[in-house]
């Protein structure tokens, strides 16, 4: 039994490469090592070396591929949420510069906290949803700056 199953899997350097590929992947890998180590059990070692380690380094390899794959695509979604939220800020500019315009009711160019607040409730309510907040005095404070 030994010779018949060390001759058909190992016969050759094609056959011999071909069972090891066997072994290592555990397809019926026991129709190979098992009649063989019966037979001489100084074979056992090899064989449990060969799919333990090898297992491991293409359990290894496979979660390096996944880990690394992950890894890319948390990049590339971070990278759509900044473009999305660049285009979202870029859409909501005419609004506000129109938000802006109505609001300055001296027309001086420059909006006052007095001016943001005696504006009509609706568009204060506009301005609080643009800008998601609603205090009127800090949504000033923020935007305020001095030149």
């Amino acid at each position: 039994d030994y010779r018949i199953v060390a001759e058909e899997n190992f016969g050759g350097v094609i056959q011999g490469c071909m069972s090891m590929v066997q072994v290592m992947t555990l397809d019926s890998a026991y129709q190979i090592y098992r009649p063989m180590i019966q037979e001489r059990f100084l074979l056992a070692p090899f064989f449990a070396s060969k799919i333990f380690l090898v297992s491991i380094a293409l359990m290894n390899l496979v979660t390096a591929v996944m880990v690394d794959n992950s890894i890319h695509q948390a990049k590339e979604d971070r990278e759509a949420l900044t473009a999305w939220r660049r285009a979202k800020k870029e859409a909501l500019l005419p609004t506000l510069r129109r938000l802006f315009e109505v609001l300055d009711s001296d027309g001086s160019g420059a909006l006052t906290l007095e001016e943001l607040e005696d504006a009509p409730g609706a568009l204060v309510e506009v301005f609080q949803d643009v800008l998601g907040c609603s205090d009127v005095r800090l949504i000033f404070e923020t935007l305020d700056f001095a030149e």
